[in-house]
């Protein structure tokens, strides 16, 4: 049985490399402006992780490889 907290967005290692990513990048890869770490959800312009290969499509949730950047906005209007 898999818990379910290792295998969504409320899980240790999906928040890790959330936190790791929002302390080292601050350009948001979709429209190429900074990204204000002091924002917070849901303020459009706050940092969320974007999936290249979304994950409803087979891609990884915590694949370093697999997420780059956003605003929370830029990334909702991305689908």
């Amino acid at each position: 049985v898999t818990r379910r907290s290792a295998v969504n967005r409320g899980g240790r290692p999906y928040r890790r490399l959330h936190a790791r990513l929002r302390r080292e990048v601050s350009v948001c890869h979709i429209c190429g402006l900074p990204i204000d770490p002091s924002l917070r959800a849901p303020h459009p312009l706050s940092f969320s992780l974007d999936h290249i290969v979304p994950v409803s499509m087979g891609g990884a949730l915590t694949d370093p490889d697999n997420v780059r950047p956003a605003h929370r906005i830029c990334n909702m209007q991305r689908g």
